[in-house]
């Protein structure tokens, strides 16, 4: 523990040493982009989560927490470039009705990949996390994203994949949008990179088991998105899916899945910055988790921004059915209300209300979420 401690510190210095040298090289830097380069990006949020009253009395406690994601781009070319993505967040659940403050952190890797783009296409490997869906990003609220984060979300994986990239400067020119067709093949990581630093987390085994969790690269996803089609208003954008989660165990199957989604930006007074940015998203899983049960998981919902203030409402669901008769379906459903204030100078306040209903629990929420983003490059690097 003392050497992880020391090795997670010998990473934030790091990173407070590259956003120094940043700074001053961003102040110097008055041409286009040169390369090699590195661009770094260290969105950071501080969140309270206050959960208020609760059907089981073990649920109600107060976790203030912080999510930060450094993510470093080496780009030896405007082609070629290296990506790390970093995590520091509570890797561990709260005790019950034990409330923490900063508690349970720790730091891991959670994406470390080469990558090549072209005009047509892009190929990238090692560990990352492959597309499926989009509402776990892009819900809005506090809470939005939470059901789809928990249940489809891909996140380290190893393995490669590649994208066809079709309208603009790709396939097919101008005049019918842009879109991009994905496939990727990987498992779940077991390596070093799945361990963390501060607080441990352990090593994913192949022994833990699980879909997804296997030897051989036997996971899949296959992807399209894309948006600007001409005769359509607004900045609408669809995505659809397949995947297939893969076991090595006799007891459990392949899990298989479905994602549709569409999301998009609509402009209702220009002159007075309000816009409506909708969301609904799809997810039908076969064999889900591996067993003999069926889901759906459905998230809806819509920001109204107006200038720097925005507020936001959204509804999710996960209904489990399984096939055994004498097990009953169970239905989760999560309602969430956020309203915040964008500054100039980056910092952005919210405050939300979620109410949640998870196994028959319902537990009310009260949170609040500072965000703040730091991003520089510094050009020439290595040189």
């Amino acid at each position: 523990m003392v050497l992880a401690a020391k090795a997670a510190r010998t990473v934030l210095l790091t990173m407070v040493v590259l956003a120094l040298a940043g700074a001053a090289r961003a102040e110097t830097d008055g041409g286009g982009p040169s390369y090699p380069r590195l661009d770094v990006d260290i969105p950071i949020e501080v969140q309270n989560d206050g959960i208020v009253a609760s059907d089981d009395r073990d649920n109600k406690l107060n976790d203030l927490f912080t999510t930060t994601e450094p993510t470093l781009v080496f780009s030896a070319t405007p082609e070629i470039s290296g990506t790390a993505h970093f995590v520091l967040e509570p890797v561990a659940d709260p005790d019950p009705r034990q409330s923490r403050v900063f508690g349970d952190h720790g730091i891991f890797v959670e994406e470390l990949f080469a990558r090549y783009d072209h005009d047509y296409f892009d190929v990238y490997g090692g560990k990352y996390n492959p597309p499926f869906g989009v509402a776990w990003d892009l819900a809005p609220g506090i809470y939005g994203t939470e059901f789809a984060e928990d249940t489809y979300e891909l996140t380290e994986r190893i393995g490669f994949g590649g994208a066809l990239n079709f309208g603009g400067p790709g396939i097919g020119g101008d005049g019918f949008g842009a879109h991009v067709l994905t496939g990727n093949v990987f498992f779940v990581d077991r390596s070093a990179l799945s361990e963390a630093l501060i607080t441990d987390r352990g090593r994913v085994r192949l022994s833990d088991g699980g879909v997804g969790n296997h030897s051989g690269l036997k996971s899949y996803t296959i992807t399209a998105s894309g948006g600007g089609i001409p005769g359509i208003p607004g900045d609408l954008e669809y995505n659809i899916g397949y995947q297939l989660l893969a076991s090595d165990q006799e007891d459990l199957e392949d899990e298989k899945g479905f994602v549709f989604g569409l999301n998009g930006s609509f402009a209702i007074d220009e002159d007075r910055d309000i816009s409506l940015e909708p969301i609904i998203e799809f997810v039908q899983k076969w064999d889900a988790e591996g067993e003999a049960q069926n889901q759906q998981i459905i998230t809806a919902g819509s920001a109204l921004l107006i200038g720097p203030w925005n507020v936001s409402l959204s509804y999710s669901a996960r209904l489990t059915d399984p096939d055994a008769p004498e097990e009953a379906n169970i239905s989760d459903h999560q309602f969430q209300l956020t309203g915040g204030y964008a500054f100039e100078f980056g910092l952005a306040v919210d405050l939300g209300y979620r109410w949640r209903r998870e196994e028959r629990v319902d537990s009310h929420t009260i949170g609040l979420l500072l965000f703040y983003p730091l991003s520089f490059s510094i050009p020439g690097v290595f040189e």
